[in-house]
């Protein structure tokens, strides 16, 4: 068994802000892993993100500092009552995916249903008994970001996070937004599956700058705690993979439910 997984769970609008409530903007990439990597994982990974609107540095405090600071007491900024949870589960076939709904305040039910294999995407909208789907775009679509990786840089910060080992990196594009994350190269079935998931951002022009950072982290392994500080903003947020089960999943939860409407969209 791999490091890190275990064999039982452990602990209208547009169509991209129905994409942003499923969690998608969160796992955006360029530069896809190897495809043959994704055949090997079959389960269910539950992630959770927390934001914070009141992260404020210290004066003499580097914001790269500030948040390898933070992220020895996450417990407590986790806790805090300025802070806004959401947290989402994805079960797993090779080359399937499917979300729940989020579980967030104001969130509502809508959750995804990918095969990776046909290239189709789907929001089922359970309120409206409808399903969005399309495809993903080809390679040559997408934008070219390897300029920027050269602000991606590992750290000498070795952790043990959740079951995994996991090496730090930290990005910082001049902007204001600094990042600092955990990667794991135990997993690059995960790193695969999730890219595949990105396209389907990419796809409907779910893009957040911010979100940026995260997506090359995918070239190095699997992102499992990734904490982004907006300096401008003041607002810090924290995505964390909490666990990572094998499981049989019926073939059934990647289907479609019947009776619903599908409603092709072109990128």
């Amino acid at each position: 068994m791999r490091p890190g997984l275990t064999t039982m769970r452990s602990r209208g609008s547009s169509v991209s802000r129905k994409i942003r409530a499923c969690w998608v903007t969160v796992v955006l990439v360029v530069g896809l892993p190897d495809a043959g990597v994704a055949q090997a994982f079959e389960g269910m990974v539950t992630m959770r993100q927390v934001r914070l609107n009141s992260a404020t540095v210290p004066a003499g405090v580097t914001p790269l500092t500030f948040l390898r600071q933070a992220s020895a007491d996450l417990a407590t900024l986790i806790a805090s009552d300025s802070a806004t949870p959401l947290r989402v589960s994805y079960y797993m076939q090779p080359g399937r995916l499917r979300s729940t709904p989020p579980e967030a305040p104001g969130a509502g039910p809508e959750y995804l249903i990918m095969d990776f294999a046909r290239g189709v995407y789907r929001i089922v909208q359970p309120t409206q008994g409808m399903v969005l789907e399309w495809t993903r775009r080809t390679q040559t679509d997408e934008p070219d970001d390897t300029a920027s990786l050269g602000n991606l840089r590992p750290l000498e910060d070795a952790r043990n996070i959740n079951g995994f080992a996991c090496t730090a990196y930290a990005f910082d594009d001049g902007t204001g937004f600094v990042e600092l994350s955990w990667v794991t190269g135990d997993a690059p079935e995960l790193a695969h599956a999730f890219a595949e998931l990105a396209t389907l951002s990419q796809a409907l022009g779910a893009h957040d700058g911010a979100s940026r950072p995260f997506e090359r982290l995918l070239r190095y392994g699997f992102p499992v705690l990734t904490m982004t500080l907006d300096t401008d903003q003041g607002v810090l947020t924290i995505a964390e993979v909490e666990t990572v089960s094998e499981q049989p999943v019926d073939d059934a939860m990647f289907e479609p439910p019947e009776g619903f409407t599908t409603v092709t969209v072109q990128p």
